[in-house]
């Protein structure tokens, strides 16, 4: 790079460092998303859900607490064992249009 374009190229990035060191920090609120918030020593969000494996345990409960509200299908009326929702799903993308 020629001198010229070295001296731009440091102004424009102690521009926008100079931008972001004055910009202000986020506000803190009192909850998040329904839950109270929870922060640690050094004033960071922490983690609400305090289980095992952290949220992806809550996740996954819900996710089988989802499926179990739904009847499965059987070998007999179907290939294979799935949610019935799942015929749902189906679409045909070729051929006129139908509506639900």
């Amino acid at each position: 790079m020629k001198p010229a374009q070295n001296r731009f190229a440091v102004a424009v990035f102690s521009a926008l460092w100079g931008a972001t060191a004055l910009a202000p920090a986020a506000t803190v609120q009192e909850r998040y998303y329904g839950h109270e918030a929870v922060h640690d020593a050094h004033g960071v969000i922490a983690p609400w859900y305090r289980g095992l494996n952290g949220q992806c345990d809550l996740r996954v409960r819900v996710a089988a607490e989802t499926l179990k509200r739904y009847p499965w299908t059987t070998p007999t009326n179907a290939i294979a064992v799935y949610p019935h929702c799942a015929h749902l799903f189906y679409f045909q993308f070729f051929g006129p249009a139908r509506g639900l």
